[in-house]
């Protein structure tokens, strides 16, 4: 059986921009504490896509989303990249999937 064969609807496809912004309330504690009262803070601001189709009897939900972090302090700055994947039982389905 084909891949193709199997994705029965395409559900939702998702572009857009994603970001954050990071500011640690309390220091640090623990073992370490002797370099420092670090309070990290930072933003991070990147393109995202996404998508939903059903895969035989499951739903499945797929998001890759990136960063570029800057204004940081006390942590690294950089890129970050993050794939999600979650799948759900398909109960009820919208009226375009069941075609």
């Amino acid at each position: 059986m084909a891949i193709p064969a199997l994705i029965t609807a395409l559900l939702l496809i998702v572009v857009g921009a994603v970001g954050y912004l990071y500011d640690q309330l309390t220091p640090d504690s623990g073992g370490a504490v002797e370099f420092g009262d670090f309070r990290s803070r930072g933003a991070g601001i990147g393109p995202q896509i996404g998508g939903s189709f059903q895969l035989g009897a499951t739903l499945v939900d797929v998001n890759l989303r990136g960063y570029t972090e800057f204004l940081a302090h006390d942590r690294p700055e950089g890129w970050s990249v993050f794939l999600s994947v979650s799948f759900a039982r398909a109960r009820h389905l919208p009226p375009a999937a069941r075609r």
